[in-house]
């Protein structure tokens, strides 16, 4: 418990800081590198993305097994590192769709993978506000065991982060999103490829997930995006309040 007090306030410490550098108008120097972490999951989750066969969308999934915000834990680094972050629990969620593409699948003795295109993706605070939109020109899912796939797109404009909290923080061009699959159910699978390893068809799946955003760092925001700091402290205060209810009825 003590080890816990002290977290909740070096966090707040952290934060209060932030925004006096904030409004001290001070900048950070650029560089690309993984600014978010997603640990997705939350109680009873079994699943956290699906891909329908016959639409050919992959798309998060709710808590409850339906097609939605996916609760995920967000872990800031990179030049990030002051703000918040939030654990699967919080109420932290994300939301993301990407359309398969026709003839996009290919197959051969080692590995299998599938284009999409047309995606894009939302995060938001357990307070439901929007950290990060963004869109995706394209992506790959790319598996070489029928347990486990990586979901990756990069290169610069594919990845463009369009809007939220975050994109006063960041460069919107230059990105990259990963997302490690893993528990498939059923077996990862593309049936139905020629002897080229074309003209397959990528098969139903469910998946649990984990995954990152890369951007580049360009500038501590003006002080209107000081918003993004009072989320962090909003959050903080509310939890340190619930424990302390708790701990006056025990």
């Amino acid at each position: 418990m003590t080890s816990c007090r002290y977290a909740v306030k070096n966090l707040t410490a952290r934060l209060c800081g932030l925004a006096l550098l904030m409004l001290s108008g001070a900048s950070a120097s650029a560089a690309v590198t993984t600014i978010i972490k997603l640990d997705f999951g939350g109680p009873g989750t079994t699943a956290d993305v699906t891909y329908n066969q016959a639409t050919g969308v992959l798309t998060t999934l709710t808590s409850a097994g339906s097609v939605g915000k996916a609760l995920t834990g967000i872990e800031y680094s990179g030049g990030l590192e002051y703000l918040a972050d939030f654990d699967p629990l919080s109420g932290a969620s994300i939301e993301f769709s990407f359309t398969a593409a026709p003839s996009g699948s290919f197959v051969d003795p080692v590995e299998s993978s599938q284009v999409f295109r047309n995606g894009s993706f939302t995060i938001f605070a357990p307070t439901n506000e929007t950290l990060l939109t963004g869109t995706i020109s394209e992506a790959l899912l790319l598996s070489d065991d029928p347990t486990s796939a990586l979901f990756t797109a990069g290169g610069e404009g594919n990845v463009t982060y369009t809007g939220g909290q975050l994109l006063p923080l960041i460069s919107p061009l230059g990105a990259a999103f990963t997302l490690t699959m893993t528990t498939f159910s059923p077996p990862f699978a593309i049936t139905g490829a020629g002897p080229d390893g074309f003209g397959g068809t990528l098969q139903t799946f469910r998946s649990q997930a984990t995954g990152s955003f890369d951007a580049e760092i360009t500038a501590v925001p003006e002080p209107a995006s000081i918003g993004l700091v009072a989320i962090g402290l909003a959050f903080v205060s509310s939890r340190r309040r619930k424990a302390a209810r708790v701990r006056s009825r025990s």
